[in-house]
């Protein structure tokens, strides 16, 4: 078994890096690599408890990894590689730091790990759709790394903000990347609620195009055709 375990699970470090025994600052082949090595020591049909513990650490080793990619500078703009696991890169991705302190301390929570927390404070003091964009854009990172969060509530979230905050024009870059990702989201309601809230119409038109683009990725034409009657 791994020399740097115990025999008791109990006693397993808390730190996720040092129960896979990598080093913090490690890249993700390293950390996959020490993740691959010891879930072929403790299978889940013979160790589940130990099996638990692994893939709980690599998750939070993930999150913190993929944080600390974005996070690169709390006073400057942020360029994300923007990659989902088994699709094409779709490019680059920009947000402003954050640079508040309230948004920097939500951020830092992530940092250490607790991605959960963070997202918990941050709606604390700002609220599930904030009137800042800064807070808006950290929220919405939180809840891309989140790994409880399935990709179509994100695209709720996403077109309920616009909904809310048509001038956040920057939202529009959100919408397209998880489209582009999973265009078959473009049929859920909330984006469906674009086509029928008061948006001004060059917003209107703008986020209808990136969902009828998706629909019909999804070979969904019928409700295409629907909605450019709505909207005339």
């Amino acid at each position: 078994m791994a020399e740097h375990l115990s025999d008791d699970p109990g006693d397993w470090p808390v730190d996720p890096f040092e129960l896979l025994g990598v080093e913090r600052g490690c890249d993700e082949k390293t950390l996959r690599r020490a993740y691959n090595r010891l879930i072929r020591e403790y299978r889940p049909e013979h160790d589940p408890d130990e099996f638990q513990k692994i893939r709980d650490a690599y998750d939070r080793a993930r999150g913190m990894l993929d944080i600390s990619a974005i996070s690169q500078d709390w006073d400057g703009g942020w360029q994300v590689a923007v990659e989902k696991p088994g699709s094409p890169p779709t490019g680059t991705a920009t947000t402003s730091g954050p640079t508040s302190e309230r948004v920097a301390i939500a951020w830092e929570l992530a940092l250490q790990g607790d991605a959960e927390s963070a997202l918990a404070s941050l709606d604390r003091e700002f609220g599930e759709y904030p009137e800042s964009v800064e807070a808006a854009n950290c929220r919405y990172w939180l809840l891309k790394l989140s790994p409880a969060l399935e990709d179509r509530a994100i695209v709720d979230w996403v077109g309920e903000y616009i909904v809310r905050h048509p001038d956040h024009s920057g939202f529009a870059d959100r919408l397209q990347t998880e489209l582009t990702w999973s265009p078959a989201f473009a049929r859920r309601q909330q984006l469906a609620g674009l086509i029928d809230s008061n948006l001004p119409a060059l917003r209107l038109a703008e986020f209808a195009f990136l969902r009828w683009k998706a629909l019909a990725m999804a070979d969904e034409f019928d409700l295409i055709v629907s909605e450019l009657e709505t909207v005339r």
